[in-house]
């Protein structure tokens, strides 16, 4: 005899020895069919999130930069303007430190002038005539406002105005500057040329402001919120922005405060590490915010041979008496049928040997308990049950036991991730990027049978916000070390 048919020889010797020895009637059930095609989901949908998004910017850098762009003296008395062709005029203006102040989508920017001023007037017939003020230690003084109103239009685009003005800063004759005698209004000449030579400088601004960046700014920090961000070895953040909405802005001291608003689907996922989000940059969401709310959307996966082990480990002991009948569980076995049931293969001894079949819909309440209430034994192996295994199909006790059996307590894993999610969801996401969060609780919402694993769907709910550091360009500080 060869060795490969001793081999088969001694093969079936064992299992006959075994079926005798165990005494009982052999089963013979066909396993269920897999349904082929592409899973779906069918878990409910999740609401999007609504995050706080407040954004700074400060202005120190850039007040210091209008500081150096509108000069601090204008106008020489040594150089005459001529008004017409009998006035002229000179100045000299000082001004005092811009002071800021801000309203909604207006910036207003005010300093103190003081000036000195004179005027020549040349009559028909007498002799030229002139006066002057402010050229003791007494100046008169006037207010300079400039405002810039700006807009961001749907492209993401800083649109602005500036006007400028100059009145006396009060109605006294200690901030007047008239040559009475000459009929010269040198106050009003003088505050209007200052005022259009500062407009001058303000084109220029104007100039600079449409030139910033802002969509530029807004993309970077786009593209961020989009890329996977790693918690651990094998567990991602995709945050999943969808809408950006915006609220009027307010300063303290030098910095100005933009309470914005993110709209998101942000998911943990386990794994490799997932593909970035596409969500396209919307226009502006203008709309009144809502009460803000994270939601993240968690799994939990249960691969099919982890379930094995723990439910097998869980029955090894379990009998199952049938009337005078009496069979012991060895095995139990979950696999996906592909369209949301799961197959049980259990393996039993005693009264009757071999594998039965149990199918149905795994489900998860809110304790996160992971249970198959409707599992029933598969068409097949009621089939199969004839004859000597008739009292098998004839008994409720065999899919009670397996409704019982497959019991796994899942609680302890989603608070363990709730734990874990909120001590890595508080990171600097980039430079100038901090993501901060509260969560409050791990609700689970539905199990699906993927095809690799048993996964549960949790609602991680609680609060975050995505503070945003903007500097003007040039004034960003050093990038921080990236986190890992």
């Amino acid at each position: 005899m060869t060795k490969s048919r001793w081999t088969a020889f001694a093969t079936a010797v064992a299992l006959l020895l075994s079926t005798a020895s165990c005494g009982g009637d052999r089963i013979d059930a066909p396993p269920p069919a897999v349904v082929a095609g592409v899973v779906v989901e069918s878990l409910p949908p999740v609401p999007p999130s609504r995050l706080e998004l407040p954004v700074t910017y400060d202005l120190a850098p850039a007040l210091a930069w209008l500081e150096t762009e509108v000069p601090r003296n204008i106008g020489s008395m040594e150089k005459q303007i001529r008004v017409n062709d009998r006035t002229k005029i000179a100045f000299a203006i000082t001004r005092e430190p811009f002071q800021v102040s801000f309203a909604p989508r207006t910036v207003t920017i005010s300093s103190v002038l003081h000036y000195e001023g004179r005027g020549w007037y040349n009559p028909p017939v007498l002799p030229e005539m002139s006066g002057s003020c402010g050229t003791g230690d007494v100046r008169p003084r006037a207010r300079l406002t400039l405002r810039v109103t700006g807009q961001i239009d749907s492209t993401w685009t800083l649109r602005t105005k500036s006007t400028v003005e100059a009145v006396p800063l009060t109605d006294t004759e200690r901030d007047q500057c008239e040559v009475t005698a000459a009929h010269i209004d040198v106050t009003t000449k003088v505050l209007g040329a200052a005022a259009g030579a500062l407009q001058k400088e303000l084109t220029k601004v104007d100039r600079k402001l449409r030139k910033y960046p802002l969509r530029a700014e807004v993309e970077g920090v786009w593209a961020t919120m989009q890329s996977p961000l790693r918690l651990t070895d094998s567990l991602w953040l995709l945050i999943n922005p969808v809408s950006l909405r915006f609220l009027p802005f307010t300063t303290l001291r030098d910095t100005l405060h933009w309470q914005a608003g993110l709209e998101a689907n942000p998911r943990i996922v386990g794994g490799a590490k997932p593909a970035a989000s596409t969500n396209p940059l919307l226009p502006p969401d203008r709309s009144d915010p809502p009460p803000p709310e994270l939601l993240i959307l968690s799994e939990g996966r249960l691969p099919y041979d982890v379930a094995e082990e723990i439910l097998s480990k869980a029955t090894s002991k379990t009998k199952i008496r049938v009337g005078r009948r009496t069979i012991a569980i060895r095995h139990l076995k979950p696999m996906p049928l592909g369209d949301g049931r799961v197959s049980v293969a259990l393996t039993v001894s005693g009264a009757a040997n071999g594998v039965l079949y149990a199918v149905g819909h795994p489900q998860i309440d809110s304790l996160g308990i992971l249970t198959m209430p409707d599992l029933e034994l598969d068409a097949g192996t009621t089939d199969a049950l004839t004859g000597a295994l008739a009292w098998l199909a004839s008994s409720d006790r065999i899919t009670q036991a397996l409704r019982d059996a497959i019991r796994v307590n899942l609680a302890p894993t989603i608070e363990k991730a709730r734990v874990l999610a909120e001590k890595n969801l508080n990171r600097e996401l980039a430079p100038g990027l901090v993501l901060t969060t509260t969560l409050t609780s791990a609700q689970p919402i539905g199990v699906w049978a993927a095809p690799d694993a048993l996964v549960a769907r949790v609602i991680v709910k609680g609060q975050g916000a995505i503070a945003i550091n903007l500097y003007p360009p040039g004034a960003a500080p050093k990038p921080a070390t990236a986190t890992p």
